[in-house]
């Protein structure tokens, strides 16, 4: 799986996240679109472009967006670097291969 201008460790974490919804997601929808995107037979972009993943992501986005808004600027910074360390360990495991 690849995704144009993705260094490797951000593709590693997009098909765990996507792997993730696969089997837990409560919604049969998102489920359905991972697996079509894990599968080849839907490109992330398009599946990003669907009424059907807006219409099931919606309420958890809203959910974030309204806790994100509420974090000062040090606890968004805290959560950016979090997210780039994990991106980082991906990289190096990937590397390290």
């Amino acid at each position: 799986m690849s995704y144009q201008g993705r260094s490797r460790g951000e593709q590693q974490l997009v098909e765990q996240l996507l792997i993730h919804l696969q089997r837990e997601a409560d919604d049969e929808r998102l489920r359905d679109l991972a697996s079509d995107v894990l599968g080849g037979r839907l490109s992330l972009r398009e599946a990003m472009a669907s009424s059907v993943y807006t219409e099931a992501v919606a309420p958890a986005m809203n959910e974030y967006s309204e806790r994100y808004t509420a974090m000062d600027q040090k606890d968004r910074d805290t959560e950016a670097q979090r997210a780039g360390a994990i991106v980082r360990k991906l990289e190096e495991a990937d590397q390290s291969q």
